[in-house]
């Protein structure tokens, strides 16, 4: 059996928090996760930037230093981004990908209803 954690993206008022970001890493690795999965629904992955889940990613698989794998969160409501993220993090050397596609809606008392 294996472990993989949804690991949150931590920010600041300025941005993402890498500080952080890197200790939460390295609490995975040492407590004996056999991956982590970063910028899914866990990693508000449904509320960043294209960029800023590039720039998480990349940074994942750079602060694991190959000791456990990297899965990138690449879902989007936006097919073409969705597309060019899965590439991209394939490019950066991430082990896969889990796509969710997130709707959010605000008081939407008929979608709620015929959801039920």
């Amino acid at each position: 059996m294996a472990l993989g954690t949804a690991l949150v993206t931590p920010f600041t008022n300025d941005g993402i928090n890498y500080k952080e970001l890197k200790n939460l890493l390295d609490f995975q690795i040492q407590q004996g996760s056999d991956a982590v999965i970063v910028c899914g629904t866990t990693g508000e992955g449904s509320t960043m930037s294209l960029e800023e889940k590039k720039q998480v990613i990349k940074f994942a698989v750079e602060n694991v230093h190959n000791q456990i794998p990297v899965i990138a969160g690449t879902g989007s409501n936006n097919t073409k981004d969705a597309i060019a993220l899965s590439k991209y993090a394939k490019e950066v050397r991430s082990i896969g990908i889990t796509y969710c596609y997130t709707i959010l809606q605000q008081n939407n008392s008929k979608w709620i209803n015929y959801s039920l």
